[in-house]
């Protein structure tokens, strides 16, 4: 009964979050996402989920790459020292569920953890921060 809700999803011109029962259609062109939407959080419905898959088909580069999904809600300001220790020079971090109000410490935070080209982009009340680990930076230092 609920599944008659849920229908393809455009994320952007080429992302699309397509129910599992949904065959993709035959006019769209482009990447798309299966998900079973009846358990599950980031359907697309919801502003930071858009945001961050919209900001991870703007960062995936060519080739293989490993991404890391951590749901911190919140907490996500006590683990920016982590930051740096998990993604590798060069690499993208993507911060989203942010609410308005956290964006403004979280930037300085992240450039202090060694990221660089920080970008911001809101949607409602909530924010999406993206930023490049520097190559320079190893074990909390700038060299």
């Amino acid at each position: 009964m609920w599944r008659k809700y849920y229908r393809p999803l455009p994320i952007s011109e080429r992302l699309t979050v397509l129910p599992a029962w949904e065959d993709v259609p035959e006019s769209r062109e482009g990447l798309f996402i299966r998900i079973d939407p009846g358990p599950a959080f980031g359907t697309g419905e919801h502003p930071t989920t858009r945001m961050c898959l919209k900001a991870i088909e703007e960062c995936t580069p060519p080739g293989a790459w490993s991404m890391l999904d951590v749901g911190a809600g919140s907490g996500i300001l006590d683990m920016m020292p982590h930051f740096s220790r998990v993604v590798a020079p060069g690499g993208r971090l993507i911060l989203s569920g942010l609410l308005e109000g956290q964006s403004a410490a979280v930037k300085p935070a992240l450039e202090r953890a060694g990221f660089k080209d920080l970008r911001i982009s809101q949607e409602e009340e909530w924010v999406c921060v993206t930023g490049i680990k520097t190559e320079e930076w190893k074990d909390g230092m700038v060299e």
